[in-house]
């Protein structure tokens, strides 16, 4: 069940919540690096940190404290100020998320990343260009989240001292000039869509067709193995009719993806069908250079399943692992030996028509285990969701939530909740 929560100012009447909040995770957090006589000496002081709490909740132009808040449960929160509070980087002018913290059993739902975005969206707001987070060395879970975040470790260190004992801190730096999500600094537009097909992706057509707003569009179903690829062409029609599309360039070979052809459509759809099959036709002519150019000058491209695959770093998240998972087991029949795709999602695969068979999801689940082995970082589509990736946004669009793994962390995001995976 989907835990809903929403994200609000800091209240007085949170004291108790948000103290022993933060008491729990700091303890959870640091339990191998300090000693047992630090976390007594912290929550002996808890009682008085509670009654001065309204010093530590103040929101303006110079600090900021929210809360994340469920079922009238505190269950996470980020404080930040104008102007670090760490002295090297305060006279540089740098901004500090000075604490975020999320309950264990409420992370990986996204939270963590709303709260970041808060802090962000307020600090631009009056003028930061710059930001720090601090943390402890040994602290390596908190350290993976802040370099998924884009964070720069910094040169600089400094000692963090704890009832006379020395530990080191390091430094990580954000620059909110070239502040985004999944995008990085590419102009681009892009739906790309977990493999389904009529009402289950009304949504996603929808999008599609009011950003096509009554042009043509290129159709190229290169991947397509049921027969000729042109025989596709009355299912791409009937599907694209009741939107509005109805001029449509049919595409048979890769050679005819041409620069000049790209120039005079307001969008492209790459259907679904054999992933290797489609990236090689691709990769053999210019198209595949022709594309990306496309993509990165503004064009928008709706993919579905193979069409889709190809736009993260490895197509190989859907290649045939003896799983017998029916919807995602491409074989690699034409040899592909590059199965690298364009990898425009900042180092991210995805793996679609994601759990779409009740008896498959062991499987399912078995797979993306293998494929976090090996190094993947995927973003999970089932047929009826797409990722929005529109300029400096990413959002999730259609009726399931899709799944996001970075490393063995799990984030839920659900439709119309922005995507902040670095």
């Amino acid at each position: 069940m989907k835990k809903e929560y929403k994200i609000r100012k800091t209240e007085l009447k949170d004291a108790e919540q948000h103290v022993r909040l933060g008491l729990s995770v700091w303890r959870c957090a640091y339990k191998n690096i300090f000693p047992e006589e630090v976390f007594i000496d912290k929550e002996n002081k808890a009682e008085d940190k509670i009654k001065n709490f309204d010093k530590s909740i103040q929101n303006d132009n110079t600090s900021l404290s929210y809360v994340a808040e469920s079922e009238g449960k505190i269950v996470g929160f980020v404080f930040g100020r104008m102007l670090s509070h760490y002295v090297h980087f305060g006279k540089m002018g740098y901004a500090d998320l000075e604490a975020i913290y999320i309950h264990p059993d409420y992370q990986g739902l996204g939270i963590g990343s709303k709260l970041k975005q808060t802090f962000i969206d307020w600090a631009k707001s009056n003028g930061a260009t710059k930001f720090v987070i601090g943390v402890l060395k040994d602290n390596h879970n908190a350290r993976k989240i802040y370099e998924k975040w884009g964070g720069k470790l910094d040169e600089y260190t400094q000692p963090f001292v704890k009832l006379g004992v020395e530990y080191d801190e390091v430094f990580y730096t954000y620059d909110l000039t070239k502040e985004n999500n999944l995008k990085g600094e590419k102009n681009m537009r892009l739906i790309l869509n977990g493999g389904g097909s009529g009402e289950d992706v009304k949504e996603s057509y929808e999008l599609f067709a009011k950003e096509v707003n009554g042009g043509r569009v290129m159709y190229i179903p290169l991947a397509w193995n049921h027969g000729p690829c042109g025989e596709c062409i009355h299912w791409f029609k009937g599907e694209m009719a009741p939107f509005g599309i109805t001029d449509v360039d049919l595409i048979t070979d890769a050679k005819q993806i041409t620069k000049e052809k790209l120039k005079k459509v307001s969008g492209v759809f790459i259907g679904g069908g054999n992933t290797y099959k489609l990236l090689k036709y691709l990769k053999e002519t210019p198209a595949f250079e022709n594309l990306k150019e496309y993509i990165e000058n503004g064009g928008l491209v709706m993919g579905s399943s193979a069409g889709a695959l190809i736009w993260g770093r490895s197509i190989d998240s859907c290649k045939d692992d003896g799983l017998g998972i029916k919807s995602i087991c491409d074989q690699n029949l034409v040899n592909l030996q590059d199965t690298t795709g364009f990898d425009m999602l900042n180092g991210y695969s995805l793996l679609v028509h994601y759990k779409k068979e009740e008896e498959q999801i062991s499987a399912t689940e078995q797979r993306v285990k293998r494929l976090l082995k090996e190094g993947y970082k995927l973003i999970c589509l089932p047929e009826e969701t797409s990722l929005w990736i529109n300029d400096k946004e990413a959002k999730i669009i259609g009726p399931k939530p899709a799944e996001i793994y970075d490393g063995h962390e799990k984030q839920t995001v659900h439709t119309n909740e922005d995507v902040l995976c670095r």
